[in-house]
């Protein structure tokens, strides 16, 4: 079962599943068990795909005034935009945003025209096993 096929086949679970595209590097990482993590920018652009939202599109926070993000079962990886192309479904245990810091430990923030601060941050997902792989053989 592909990748793409075993995603499918959670969601007919019930199950949530998140799609990225990622590049080589990062992806022989993942399969090796080497990188943890997976980082996504909360932009205007993705915010309904990373955050939780409410009815008038504004995030939503914890008690802690942190984006709440979406949870996702799994995430399904595709490097590159080839048709023929490496793929693998992998756990996401964990998801938290974080904030950008400067070199002091100190958050990043721009102050806008109307005088407030935008704190830039990210989403942060913590992977578990790799459920499933698709890899072809180099040229």
């Amino acid at each position: 079962m592909s990748p793409k096929e075993a995603a499918a086949a959670l969601e007919k679970e019930g199950k949530t599943v998140v799609t990225y595209i990622i590049k080589q590097h990062y992806f022989d990482e993942i399969l090796a068990g080497r990188k943890k993590k997976e980082y996504r920018e909360l932009k205007a652009t993705t915010l309904n795909k990373l955050v939780k939202l409410d009815k008038n599109g504004d995030m939503q926070f914890d008690e802690n005034e942190n984006a709440i993000p979406i949870h996702y079962d799994a995430m399904l990886l595709f490097v590159g935009y080839q048709k023929v192309r490496d793929s693998a479904l992998v756990e996401i245990t964990g998801e938290k945003e974080e904030m950008f810091l400067d070199e002091k430990g100190e958050e990043v923030y721009e102050v806008l025209e109307d005088g407030s601060r935008f704190y830039p941050s990210q989403i942060a997902y913590d992977l578990g096993r790799v459920l499933c792989k698709e890899v072809h053989p180099k040229k």
